[in-house]
């Protein structure tokens, strides 16, 4: 009995088998085709045609370029043989001089099985003639025969007929651009050569064009130092995405993509790759590429380097984000708050100028003058028939209800003296008036009118006292002294007399908004507008939003909580709709 192995070497125990998973791998039809144009460079094609076409029922693709063509045998003819008999064994490794080659693996022509179900290659002899190639997906067999006259004088062409329903919808003309351009964008740029689609099926043509990165290049990171590996080329830019849009770093090695993302890298889900404001490519030559699908790299010492580099430079790309994310947000916060304000604006001039009258808003009226007192909407006159009809005096009103006064100005405030019934007490009654706090508001009384001047920033009730005879009534109206618009200098408030809004970083802190020193603050890092910031509709309306709730605090001070809200709800149905 033979004794039992213990060492040797591995081997294929079915070798189509392995053929049949290699094939089956490439999953993805548009990188299968991407594989056949980097074969046509590699070739030292310079123009690269693509054509997608139906024909007796059947959908096709053909790649055919002006390279160098398949390799000879030794007797002239295409060494065919030699490419269906050496997969896995690429004899573009065997090159003397790989510069400019990337094919490595010799399993990119069957990446044809995602495609279609067969596949001719051709490719011109010694002797001028036309040799082609055919295969068909998931069979051991392959084929050469003499083609028909079809090609240039150099160059080789690739057929796939019979597209599968599930890969037609993917190989359309502006799906191969929109791809090839991403996806070969350096490749393409770098060897010069011209690629175009035309997709017969459609009616359209294409020349792709190497995918143009927008946005502000970052200066700051050009080139990567990869110890014990050379450098990596760093083309990185910053901008704002729209609403919806992803923007990515991709990993390329020798100008073909071999990682669509950063983030898929091992723990790179993070700033400042995660910021969605940077977009570009990093490529490096010392790449390994996963040989399956030829998409993602191996986790090798190159690899690892690369990694630890990029970490390097992650601060010096936090600190750049901050500054532009920072510059960015006083630009579109100064745009944003336009909007709003003119929504605003809107809003309160279909309201009753009494209600904000601490906001000059733009009403067509003649503003008064520091220190003047604006002329009020008279108070309706008390009925002829209320002295005879009223009883006593049991109650004392102030009209209006609150005041609210930016710094300097005057304000009238009228006193009534109600009977039990309501009816107006308009004979045998006395007025005294006073403030709460006589720095804040001053008080100047004729009668059932008093002067109300807002001297500082601050609160104060203004109170009424009503006599007739032996009795007495009491009465209160709070006052709120603002300054409810910006600084000289500060247009945004300037123009439309509603107070500037700033963002105010305020992490762990539950207020939304406040009103300080003239300005409404936005807590920037409530979760709140962290979540109204992704879409910017949602932001303006957000703002709008606390916008209306510091006006409406603002302009009726001291009020319980329903009117306060019944205010709000009426301001923001006028507001929403703008916004």
């Amino acid at each position: 009995m033979p004794a039992p192995r213990t060492s040797g070497r591995l081997r294929i125990g079915d070798e189509f088998n392995a053929i049949s998973l290699l094939a089956r791998t490439q999953s993805n039809p548009l990188k299968a085709v991407a594989e056949f144009v980097e074969n046509a460079l590699d070739a030292g094609g310079k123009s690269v045609e693509i054509a997608r076409f139906k024909r007796g029922g059947k959908a096709y693709l053909t790649i055919s370029d002006d390279g160098s063509g398949i390799r000879l045998n030794a007797e002239g003819r295409p060494d065919f043989a030699y490419v269906a008999t050496h997969i896995a064994d690429s004899i573009k490794r065997h090159l003397a001089s790989r510069v400019g080659v990337h094919g490595e693996f010799g399993i990119g022509l069957l990446g044809f099985w995602s495609l279609g179900e067969e596949l001719r290659l051709a490719s011109r002899g010694a002797d001028g003639r036309c040799y082609e190639m055919v295969m068909r997906a998931a069979e051991e067999r392959w084929r050469v025969h003499t083609a028909r006259e079809r090609l240039p004088l150099s160059g080789a062409e690739v057929v796939i007929a019979g597209l599968r329903d599930t890969t037609r919808a993917l190989l359309t003309g502006e799906k191969l651009n929109r791809y090839l351009a991403a996806e070969l964008r350096d490749r393409i740029r770098s060897c010069g050569a011209t690629v175009r689609i035309h997709d017969r099926v459609a009616r359209k043509s294409f020349t792709v064009r190497p995918r143009e990165f927008e946005g502000e290049r970052v200066d700051e990171v050009k080139r990567l130092a990869v110890p014990g590996f050379g450098e990596a080329a760093v083309e990185l830019y910053y901008r704002v995405p729209a609403d919806g849009e992803a923007l990515a770093v991709d990993i390329c090695r020798d100008g073909t993509r071999v990682i669509r993302d950063l983030r898929g890298l091992a723990d790179f889900d993070r700033p400042p790759w995660n910021s969605n404001r940077l977009e570009g490519v990093v490529d490096f030559a010392a790449l390994s590429v996963a040989p399956a699908t030829r998409e993602g790299i191996v986790p090798d010492a190159a690899g690892a380097a690369l990694v630890e580099a990029l970490e390097r430079i992650e601060p010096v790309l936090i600190e750049f984000l901050r500054k532009r994310d920072e510059a960015e947000a006083d630009h579109a916060s100064e745009s944003l708050q336009k909007e709003v304000q003119r929504a605003l604006v809107a809003a309160l001039r279909a309201l009753p100028e009494s209600d904000y009258a601490l906001f000059d808003v733009g009403r067509r009226r003649v503003a008064p003058a520091a220190g003047e007192t604006p002329k009020e909407s008279p108070e309706p006159a008390p009925s002829p028939q209320g002295d005879l009809l009223a009883g006593p005096l049991s109650a004392a009103r102030l009209v209006p209800g609150h005041l609210a006064l930016a710094l300097d100005q005057v304000r009238t405030i009228s006193a009534r003296g109600l009977d039990a019934a309501g009816l107006t007490v308009v004979s045998g009654l006395e007025f005294a008036w006073s403030s709460s706090d006589a720095a804040t508001v001053s008080v100047e009384s004729a009668g059932p009118r008093a002067a109300v001047t807002g001297l500082k920033e601050g609160a104060a009730i203004v109170r009424l006292t009503v006599r007739q005879g032996v009795l007495e009534a009491r009465g209160e109206a709070p006052v709120l002294v603002a300054r409810p618009s910006a600084t000289e200098g500060d247009a945004p408030g300037d123009r439309t007399g509603l107070p500037p809004y700033t963002l105010a970083s305020a992490p762990g802190e539950d207020w939304r908004s406040r009103f300080r020193s003239g300005r409404i603050e936005i807590n920037s890092a409530h979760r709140d507008y962290a979540a109204a910031r992704a879409k910017a509709r949602t932001l303006r309306r957000y703002v709008g939003k606390l916008y209306a709730k510091e006006i409406v605090l603002l302009n009726f001070p001291g009020l319980p909580a329903g009117p306060v809200m019944e205010k709000f709800i009426e301001l923001m149905m006028r507001v929403e709709e703008k916004l």
